[in-house]
């Protein structure tokens, strides 16, 4: 009888050690990553923000998330992107921590947005090391590994969450500080410095991928020669409108039917979203594998359609799970295949701009979602969000299917 084998997590041998540790800390770092996923309950239920006021504070801090994006592509094109790294990650660790020692007030908010755009800068510095470090079809394992490491973190850290939020608020945020010092620890004793030496640069401008060769010239100039990156950035900022209601709309929602369980019943949510990505991610990418990247994402964005419209009829845990399972499988979807796409589209010489400013088109969405959502919320009620979430979700499947047609074989 033939053996049967399916590529599984054996999926991911071979990869540099640097991947690995990167991919151990994101575990860490993500395990304690709660400061963030609840700030909208502490905002609403322990100061006492209406649901729009909330949304204005959250799209504030994701405004200064975004200022962080861009400074840590600048800085790392220029300084070693392991030490950009490692101080942004013991200045939030530390802002987190602080927290912890404060009472409940608006001192603590404020304390989380002045950190963010240190929150902000670790994303394009870590995805820039990552591409350094991979290549050709070893780059998709490594995203998708690391993508693996977030949600191992995650399928533990909002279930303790939930339940530090009712009866220990200080642990949470101190959980979140320690786990993020030890996360840059473990970058600064075992993770090598990836940014390209000159003569790597050089060799790319003559033979390197397409996409990826070396080039003169401002920031600006070398991005608007990349149409198709700009195409896909305007789509997936619309994209990440949508699944960013699963950190706003979903939490009030569920706060709003189960009241004092609210925050305990999101963690188990976000539990399964984790659980989910973790049993899918790699049969899911397998079967997918001969699909072109943006048709993938076409794909994602119709299960996002699915996942978060139907949450309009649920009141009962059973469908939110059921919801989650379907919006996950998007979820999957979109990061495996995105993070190639603009990998793929990005010189040597600006990895760390490119970063950068995709990171903060795709921080976009979810820095708008919360102020439009909340005053949607506001006038309309809970359920309104849903279908408009679902019709840019639909919008967004389409304009993929469109791209694809036009350039996805470029993209293979």
């Amino acid at each position: 009888m033939k053996k049967l084998t399916f590529p599984l997590y054996s999926t991911y041998a071979g990869l540099k050690r640097s991947v690995y540790i990167l991919f151990i800390a994101r575990i860490v770092n993500r395990m304690g990553d709660f400061v963030q996923l609840f700030l909208v309950l502490y905002l609403t239920s322990r100061l006492g923000f209406d649901e729009a006021a909330a949304g204005r504070f959250i799209m504030m801090t994701g405004v200064m998330n975004g200022f962080g994006v861009v400074a840590g592509g600048f800085f790392s094109d220029r300084f070693s992107r392991k030490t950009v790294l490692i101080i942004c990650q013991a200045v939030l660790a530390f802002s987190y921590i602080a927290c912890g020692f404060l009472p409940v007030s608006m001192t603590v908010p404020w304390l989380i947005f002045i950190s963010s755009p240190f929150r902000g800068a670790t994303w394009p510095v870590t995805n820039a090391m990552v591409t350094d470090l991979t290549e050709g079809t070893e780059r998709k394992k490594a995203f998708s590994l690391l993508y693996l490491g977030t949600n191992v973190g995650v399928a533990v850290g909002p279930l303790i969450a939930g339940l530090l939020f009712t009866n220990h608020l200080p642990w949470l945020f101190w959980g979140d500080g320690a786990t993020t010092l030890f996360a840059a620890g473990a970058v600064l004793l075992f993770v090598s410095d990836t940014r390209p030496e000159s003569d790597k640069i050089e060799q790319s401008r003559r033979a390197g991928p397409e996409g990826e060769r070396a080039e003169e010239g401002w920031f600006l100039q070398v991005f608007l020669r990349r149409p198709a990156l700009i195409a896909y950035l305007l789509i997936a900022a619309l994209i990440s409108f949508v699944y960013s209601q699963h950190q706003f709309s979903l939490p009030l929602q569920i706060n709003g039917i189960y009241t004092d369980s609210g925050p305990r019943f999101y963690g188990y949510i976000m539990t399964a979203n984790a659980v989910t990505v973790l049993l899918f991610t790699a049969p899911l990418t397998a079967v997918t594998s001969r699909l072109r990247p943006l048709l993938n994402m076409a794909i994602a964005a119709i299960l996002y359609m699915v996942g978060f419209g139907m949450i309009l009829y649920i009141r009962t845990m059973g469908m939110f799970f059921a919801s989650t399972l379907v919006w996950t499988l998007g979820e999957i979807l979109m990061v495996t295949n995105s993070q190639v796409f603009a990998a793929s589209s990005t010189p040597i010489t600006h990895r760390g701009r490119f970063n950068g400013i995709i990171s903060l088109i795709h921080g976009f969405g979810f820095a708008v979602s919360p102020w439009i959502s909340g005053i949607v919320i506001e006038q309309r009620g809970i359920t309104a969000i849903w279908p408009i979430a679902a019709a840019a979700a639909a919008a967004g499947a389409a304009a993929f299917f469109l791209m694809d047609r036009i350039a996805g074989r470029s993209y293979q």
